[in-house]
């Protein structure tokens, strides 16, 4: 009966000398051969020996994943393969150009996201007061109309009690006119009689003729 398990074998031929990608794998596989050799030695060291058999698996596997998902980007990340390309930047950097994430969004600055926060406050809190102070001004024209058509309400019998009054004057004011007017009328018609002209008046005697008159009389011996 066959075995369910099927043995793969594979070369890989590097060139170390004039690929540096190449040559980083080569010193790692090198290490790992070195590694082999001391477990499979060691009787104690039976799991580190079957793990580092079966890692060429793991990493051909999830090659051949990348590859499925993307075969550029399987063959970017197998080019630059260093020391210094061996971190989550660069992994990041790689599969956002290959548009396997999306591009991460700069992280804003503390300063401004709350200089943000503040002007959003700020703005909520003035779309507040507006509304209230619209509510207001609404309540007072209400109000006021009230108040207006109270005051025409009250005011309007003595309205009507002013115009009646006045056009009673008007009216006494008429017939006031139309007496003067007679009156005029009459006063013109009436004959005056003619008056002594007051130069033609003589005086009884002056001050001269006493005098005379006295002294006659005193010469007579009645004083």
């Amino acid at each position: 009966m066959d075995s369910a398990l099927k043995k793969v074998s594979y070369s890989v031929f590097l060139d170390p000398t004039q690929n540096e990608s190449d040559y980083f794998a080569y010193k790692i596989m090198q290490r790992w051969a070195q590694q082999q050799k001391q477990f499979a030695q060691d009787p104690k060291a039976a799991v580190q020996l079957h793990n580092q058999i079966h890692v060429h698996k793991d990493i051909y596997l999830s090659g051949l994943y990348l590859h499925q998902l993307k075969p550029e980007l399987a063959k970017a990340l197998a080019s630059g393969l260093t020391q210094d390309t061996i971190n989550n930047q660069t992994l990041t950097s790689m599969l956002e150009a290959h548009q396997v994430i999306d591009r991460a969004r700069p992280q804003a600055d503390k300063s401004v996201t709350d200089s943000v926060s503040m002007i959003t406050a700020s703005v909520n809190r003035l779309d507040e007061i507006c509304g209230a102070t619209i509510e207001q001004v609404v309540k007072a024209e209400v109000d006021s109309e009230t108040i207006v058509s109270a005051l025409k309400t009250a005011l309007s019998p003595q309205h009507d009690s002013m115009i009646s009054e006045l056009q009673g004057l008007r009216a006494l004011v008429k017939d006031q006119q139309k007496l003067i007017e007679q009156l005029i009328n009459q006063a013109g018609s009436i004959e005056h009689k003619p008056v002594a002209n007051v130069s033609e008046i003589k005086p009884i005697s002056d001050v001269d003729a006493r005098m005379s008159n006295v002294q006659k009389v005193k010469k007579k011996g009645i004083f």
